[in-house]
C-alpha cells in the first residue's frame, strides 16, 4: 500500500510542475514546423524535442544510451539524460536544466537549445508560441551593418547603430523591413560605448556605458556610470529611468564587482565591507583575481526594473584552463538608500 502512495505522490507533483501543451505552435526561421511530440511547459520554461529541432537547423541526432548525440559540419554535441553538463566539441556546457525523455523523445530546455545550438528561442506565452531564429541569419546581418548590440523580440529585431544610419532600429527577422524608429538618447555615444539592450514586457530596455580608457601612463581610468533607457514598443518612444533608479542599478554594479575582487582575492575585510550586519563573512578558497581574470557582472534588466527593495545579480567567471563559466550569486537589499549584500553563494 505504501508503494501506491508514493507512487501517487510522485505523480501528483509531477503534474504540479509539468503543463503538457497541446497548442503550442513552434516556428523555425518563420517556417512553421509540424511536431509529433508537442513542446513541453515547466515552470514557465518551454522543452523542446531536440531530434525536430535539430533537424531543422541542419544537424543529425542519434541515440546512444543515456546520451544524445547531435553533429553537423561545425560540432559534435553530447548531452547526457539527468546530466546538466554537454559537451560541445569536447568543450563543457552548462545547461540550466538537465535533459528528459517524454514519450520517447529527448527533450532539452529552450534555453539549451539556444547554447547548444546557435540560435534564439523566444517562448511567447501569451500567443502559444515559439519562435527559432538561428544566429547565422541574424548576426551575419548584424556585423553587416555593423551595430553596437541588438535583441530579438517577437518576429523583430531591434538594433543600435551610429554614423550615417544612426537611430534605433527595428528589422523583421528576415533582413527585410528596416526602419529607424527613434533616434538615440542624448548622452556621449561613440564607438567606446558599450550597448546592452533586453526585451521585457512591450519595451526593449538598453544600458549605455562609456568603457574606460587607458591614459598616457597606462593607468585604466575608473568606470564611467551606467545610462538606462526604455523603448516602448507600442509607441516607439524613449524614455530615461529615473536619477534614482540609475543611480540605484548604478551602486548595486559597483558593489557587485568590488564584493566579486574581494570575495576571488580572498580579501575578507573587503568583503565584510559589502555585507550587511547579520552576514557571515567568507571568501573563495584560494586567491584567483589577477587584472586579466574573466570575471564579469552578468547584466539583467531586473537591476533596473525591480521595485522591490531588494534585487539578485550573478557574477560569471572562467576559472584558469575551463572554458565553461560559474556564477558568484549576490541578493541585495536596500536600507534607506544604502545597498548591502545579504546574502551570496557559488553556482555550478
Amino acid at each position: 500500500m505504501k508503494r501506491y502512495q508514493l507512487l501517487a505522490a510522485a505523480l501528483i507533483m509531477m503534474i504540479g510542475t509539468t503543463a503538457y501543451a497541446q497548442d503550442i505552435s513552434v516556428y523555425v526561421d518563420n517556417k512553421n514546423i509540424a511536431l509529433e511530440v508537442q513542446p513541453q511547459i515547466k515552470n514557465d520554461t518551454a522543452y523542446l524535442p531536440v531530434s525536430i529541432i535539430a533537424g531543422e537547423l541542419d544537424a543529425d541526432v542519434k541515440w546512444e544510451d543515456p546520451n544524445v548525440i547531435i553533429t553537423n559540419d561545425y560540432y559534435k554535441i553530447i548531452c547526457s539524460i539527468g546530466n546538466k553538463t554537454a559537451y560541445k566539441n569536447g568543450i563543457p556546457i552548462l545547461l540550466p536544466e538537465a535533459p528528459f525523455i517524454y514519450n520517447n523523445r529527448t527533450f532539452i530546455s529552450s534555453l539549451g537549445i539556444s547554447k547548444l545550438l546557435d540560435c534564439d528561442v523566444d517562448y511567447q506565452k501569451a500567443d502559444n508560441k515559439i519562435a527559432i531564429i538561428k544566429h547565422d541569419i541574424i548576426e551575419q546581418k548584424m556585423k553587416k551593418l555593423g551595430v553596437m548590440d541588438y535583441c530579438v523580440a517577437g518576429d523583430w529585431v531591434y538594433f543600435v547603430t551610429l554614423g550615417d544610419n544612426e537611430g534605433i532600429h527595428k528589422m523583421a527577422l528576415d533582413g527585410t523591413q528596416d526602419t529607424i524608429i527613434c533616434g538615440l538618447p542624448e548622452i556621449d555615444i561613440s564607438g567606446s560605448t558599450s550597448v546592452s539592450s533586453a526585451f521585457r514586457n512591450d519595451c526593449i530596455i538598453f544600458k549605455f556605458q562609456q568603457m574606460s580608457q587607458y591614459d598616457e601612463n597606462g593607468v585604466l581610468e575608473s568606470p564611467y556610470p551606467s545610462y538606462y533607457y526604455k523603448l516602448n514598443l507600442l509607441n516607439n518612444t524613449m524614455t530615461a529611468f529615473s536619477d534614482k533608479q540609475n543611480s540605484d542599478a548604478n551602486q548595486i554594479e559597483d558593489i557587485a564587482e568590488k564584493f566579486a575582487q574581494a570575495y576571488f582575492s580572498k580579501d575578507l575585510t573587503g568583503v565584510s565591507a559589502y555585507l550587511d550586519d547579520g552576514t557571515e563573512p567568507e571568501t573563495y578558497a584560494e586567491n584567483i583575481w589577477t587584472d586579466s581574470s574573466d570575471f564579469r557582472l552578468k547584466w539583467t534588466p531586473e537591476i533596473i526594473l525591480s521595485s522591490e527593495n531588494a534585487i539578485s545579480v550573478q557574477i560569471e567567471f572562467a576559472l584558469p584552463g575551463n572554458d565553461s563559466y560559474d556564477y558568484l550569486d549576490l541578493s541585495f537589499s536596500s536600507n534607506s538608500g544604502q545597498w548591502k549584500i545579504n546574502s551570496f553563494g557559488l553556482e555550478k
